[in-house]
């Protein structure tokens, strides 16, 4: 067998013992989820689906269930997090924003 087949085999080995490794380390983090969070991700993986079906009132209430269950999920409570920070932001009336020169752009982009 010539050296270059014999690497080619090596390297195949290789990324094949990598996946294997990796696949196992990901199914034994799943399986460690406690039932708290195994019902938070269902409702967290549910709200990513609502969005990408472009439905973001539902999959803001999916986000909102899976932070207010399990708190420390932060993919859950950032989902959360970012629209409401929008609508908050949005709705504070011109001048009170903190950084008024960020502010400006986007409520230029908004108003007209």
């Amino acid at each position: 067998m010539n050296t270059r087949l014999r690497h080619i085999i090596l390297v195949a080995a290789a990324l094949l013992a990598t996946v294997a490794a990796v696949t196992a380390a990901t199914s034994s983090a799943h399986n460690d989820l406690t039932p708290q969070r195994q019902k938070a991700r269902y409702y967290y993986l549910e709200g990513l689906r609502r969005q990408m079906d472009d439905e973001p009132a539902a999959a803001y209430e999916y986000y909102r269930r899976a932070a207010a269950i399990d708190p420390s999920y932060t993919e859950a409570a950032s989902a959360y997090g970012t629209p409401r920070r929008r609508i908050r932001h949005f709705a504070e009336p011109p001048g009170t924003c903190p950084f008024p020169r960020a502010d400006a752009p986007f409520r230029r982009q908004i108003s007209g």
